[in-house]
This record gives structure tokens, sequence and C-alpha cells, in this order.
């Protein structure tokens, strides 16, 4: 099998040497291009540029707090405007969370299977309209508690995994 290298670059990063970063071997990176219903990342435009300037490939993921197939949409249509012109090679990912379901409890939302399923469907369909590659960003658990089981059949999924 063969590995790429990649890293998940948000804000939190800081200032980023896209030259050094290629140099030291890493194959692609993943932007944050931002959050909720319209929050572009701070540091994405420069992110992207340096990627491209690096020549390094990349994509980009959006951190939900969607909390409806409608919201989750919206959302889709803020990353697609924040994307709009670059040139990513990368999927485009749904980023569902814990901060995620907290700000949906918060409002009242009864977070469950069916509804971020059917979030996932309405992010990801709205980005493969644009001509885009979907997929889902999650990590084990919220891959068995929160997605049903047609969602990794549909996208592919960035699965997270910490030691």
């Amino acid at each position: 099998m063969d590995y790429k290298q990649g890293i998940d670059v948000s804000k939190w990063q800081g200032v980023v040497d896209w030259a050094k970063v290629k140099a030291a071997g890493v194959d692609f990176a993943m932007l944050r291009a931002g959050y909720g219903q319209g929050t572009a990342d701070s540091e994405f435009a420069k992110n992207a540029a340096g990627c491209e300037a690096a020549g390094l490939p990349y994509g980009v993921y959006w951190f939900s707090y969607a909390y409806s197939a409608e919201t989750a949409a919206a959302e889709a249509a803020a990353c697609l405007k924040a994307i709009e012109g670059r040139k990513i090679s990368y999927p485009v990912a749904f980023d569902f969370e814990g901060d995620s379901v907290e700000y949906a409890e918060k409002r009242g939302v009864n977070v469950t299977k069916e509804l971020v399923s059917s979030m996932a469907r309405a992010f990801c369909s709205a980005v493969e309209a644009a001509g885009r590659y979907a997929m889902v960003y999650t990590n084990p658990n919220f891959l068995s508690r929160y997605f049903d089981g047609e969602i990794p059949r549909q996208y592919d999924i960035w699965l997270a995994q910490w030691p």
C-alpha cells in the first residue's frame, strides 16, 4: 500500500512556512477553510496561497456547527464560497465533532444518528453538486454513534485516531 504523509492545519498552527513543510517530505495538507454558518478560518487564505506557491496539494474541511440538514447545506455554501477559485486537489470534508454536538444540544436539538447523517448528506451533496470531491471527517466513536451505515458507503471517511 502506498502511504502519503499529510498535515491538518488551521489558524491554531500559526504562520506556516509551506516551502519547509514540502521540503520535510509532507505530501499534502488538509486546511480548515472555516466553521459554522460562514466564518472563514483567519489563516485559510494565507495557507491556501502558501500551499499553491509551494506546489503542495491540499484539501479543506469545514468545522460544522449545523443542527439541521438546512444549516449543514448553508455551511456547505459558505465553504464553497470560501474556496472559490482555489486549486484544491484533495477532498472537501464535513467535520462534525464534540463541539458540534454541544452547540446543537445547547439549542435544544437532540443529536441523533439520523440527524447527523442527514447533515453529512446535505453538506456533501452540495459539495458534489459544485463539482468538488466530498468526504466526512470523524473519529471511530462518532462514526458508529452518529453516522448511519450508508455514510461510509456514500463518502470516503477521514478517520481521526489518536494514540
